[in-house]
């Protein structure tokens, strides 16, 4: 459930569907070879082991990865962007992809979830990222979950899953997360004054910034 603003300009609730890389992992990692290769790492999974041995060790250390599991740890790229829409309004994505892919961003980049931007509020925003690092520590464990986002049992077919690896032992980890000054702005909440002072403020801290959100999924 997200909170969304409505007609009336009050705050609703609406069921809204998410695509869960764990999800995603799982099922890739089941077909052929070349079905994992096309979405993750164009060069083989050699390249996992490679990327994380040429990894900032601090950022490794953060991320709490043992060297052990760099071979078989996807790096987890996060995307918030606005793409048109509809009439006047724009919709806002977020979606995730691995450094190892050398294809356009219809073939390497994997949705999240996307509402129209006129929806997000923080309330909302708060709820997608209550999700995401959910399923980011999902990734991080390597094991399905026994509860959700909210801590509630899971029923159903997850419920059935939980507690069970991933498929071949994959696990991911998070890499970093990309955006525009505007995406930057709503995501670190920096006011309402967008600025040209904020605009360049958020491009010089950019490169810190993509790190420092990596405590919020470990």
């Amino acid at each position: 459930m997200l909170t969304t603003v409505g007609l009336d300009k009050k705050e609703v609730l609406q069921d809204v569907g998410f695509l869960l890389p764990s999800d995603i992992i799982d099922f890739v990692m089941r077909q052929d070879k070349s079905v994992a290769n096309s979405s993750f790492f164009s060069e083989g999974a050699a390249e996992v082991l490679k990327f994380w041995l040429n990894e900032d060790p601090d950022h490794i250390d953060r991320l709490r990865l043992q060297e052990e599991e760099f071979a078989l740890t996807l790096p987890i790229c996060w995307h918030e962007d606005a793409v048109p829409h509809f009439q006047n309004d724009t919709a806002t994505f977020y979606s995730w992809s691995t450094p190892l892919t050398f294809g356009g961003a219809w073939t390497s980049r994997h949705c999240f979830v996307g509402l129209p931007t006129s929806q997000m509020t923080k309330a909302t925003r708060r709820k997608i990222l209550q999700v995401l690092s959910w399923d980011m520590k999902t990734l991080s464990s390597g094991i399905r979950p026994e509860t959700d986002h909210e801590g509630k049992p899971l029923t159903g077919k997850r419920l059935g899953l939980a507690s069970m690896p991933l498929a071949g032992g994959w696990k991911g980890k998070f890499c970093f997360w990309k955006g525009d000054a505007e995406a930057r702005w709503h995501a670190h909440d920096t006011g309402h004054a967008f600025s040209v002072f904020q605009i360049f403020r958020c491009f010089v801290l950019s490169m810190y910034l993509h790190r420092m959100d990596v405590k919020c999924f470990r």
